[in-house]
């Protein structure tokens, strides 16, 4: 597996170094609603952290529909959470923050 603070463009690396080099993962109170076409959202996660640094082994294991693949693209910042935020290293992940 790569390691994720040689993920980080320069950029962002160049705002605080040695918070970057640690490349730690960090979910904080997050919470995604998607919306409905009668107005209202289906709530895919609910106030859910979770911090992974390098090196940890996480696995994501649930039923179905519980929200996996949803809190995995939050993290590799495909989405973005309707509350709360993600940071890699202290920076904010902003959609498509790899591109």
């Amino acid at each position: 597996m790569a390691d994720i603070a040689s993920a980080v463009p320069p950029e962002v690396a160049a705002k605080d170094s040695s918070d970057i080099q640690s490349g730690t993962l960090r979910a904080d109170e997050v919470t995604v609603i998607y919306p409905t076409k009668d107005g209202g959202g289906v709530h895919a996660l609910e106030k859910v952290s979770l911090t992974i640094k390098p090196g940890d082994f996480v696995v994501a294991l649930g039923a179905s529909g519980c929200g996996k693949t949803t809190f995995l693209n939050l993290l590799a910042g495909f989405i973005q959470p309707t509350h709360g935020q993600v940071t890699l290293g202290g920076s904010v992940l902003e959609r498509n923050h790899f591109r």
